[in-house]
């Protein structure tokens, strides 16, 4: 029987098609399954998605992974249509395809941050860099496995789940942020203690783990798009030094941010 532990298990990733789609007011989808996995995530509108005898409904933030020869209804209101980024794709063990999960259901904890994850797939696969794919359908699998299935989610309170949301948010859109748990606690009248308790709940990680990650990946961007320096970047993502930045990078990369600079320039 499947468990949510054993998304824990590493595999690879062969893409088969990927796309982004703003569906127009009389969109609708039917298909008897397709022959490998979606992952299906939503970004806007409001709609309802139908998989075998479970039907769903769908708004921003919600993300399927949908298993071979599923058959898939679905529809969405045309006041407020869908906005769709999916993946098909086959994981793969020892150079053969598997079939591991089941249907899964969960809710991103960070759609700005899923979302430029799966614009990055979708670029991969039509640059035919099949390297650059395959690591960029890791970092979204990683990510989606972290996520606590929605079930588990639903146990929160509403009003949380908003309030972690609004956390994450903040810390995407300004990974300078300097704020402490102690900080958004105060603003939302918890204790800290509790209020660490429900980001990790609905993240799966802690506060300070979810700031870092944002913070690296933001650094990695920087790093390969920008000019500025090992110690400006610190600067610009809050970092207290450059000594602290470097070595916090290199626990998560595995190299410095000089060597990340280097290989990416080749």
């Amino acid at each position: 029987m499947y468990n949510e532990k054993d998304m824990s298990k590493v595999f690879s990733f062969q893409i088969n098609s990927c796309g982004i789609y703003h569906c127009g007011p009389n969109w609708s989808w039917a298909v008897e399954g397709h022959e490998d996995y979606t992952l299906w995530a939503v970004f806007r509108g409001v709609g309802r998605i139908t998989v075998g005898e479970s039907t769903f409904n769908v708004k921003q933030g919600n993300c399927f992974l949908l298993p071979p020869k599923a058959k898939i209804r679905a529809e969405h209101d045309p006041n407020f249509p869908l906005y769709v980024i999916s993946a098909h794709f086959d994981f793969i063990e020892n150079n053969e395809i598997v079939r591991p999960y089941p249907l899964l259901h969960k809710v991103i904890s960070a759609p700005e941050f899923f979302h430029v994850l799966l614009q990055r797939l979708v670029t991969a696969h039509y640059a035919k860099n099949e390297r650059g794919e395959v690591a960029w359908m890791g970092a979204i699998f990683s990510e989606f496995s972290a996520l606590p299935p929605v079930d588990e989610t639903n146990k929160l309170k509403n009003d949380h789940f908003a309030c972690v949301q609004e956390i994450c948010n903040a810390m995407n859109e300004n990974p300078s942020l300097s704020a402490s748990l102690s900080a958004f606690a105060l603003k939302y009248n918890y204790s800290s203690t509790y209020l660490g308790k429900i980001f990790h709940k609905v993240t799966g990680v802690t506060f300070s783990q979810y700031l870092t990650g944002v913070r690296i990946h933001h650094a990695k961007v920087m790093l390969v798009t920008g000019e500025e320096s090992i110690t400006e970047i610190a600067e610009k993502l809050g970092y207290y030094n450059a000594c602290h930045f470097i070595n916090q990078f290199k626990r998560e990369v595995g190299c410095s941010p000089g060597v990340y600079r280097r290989k990416r320039f080749g």
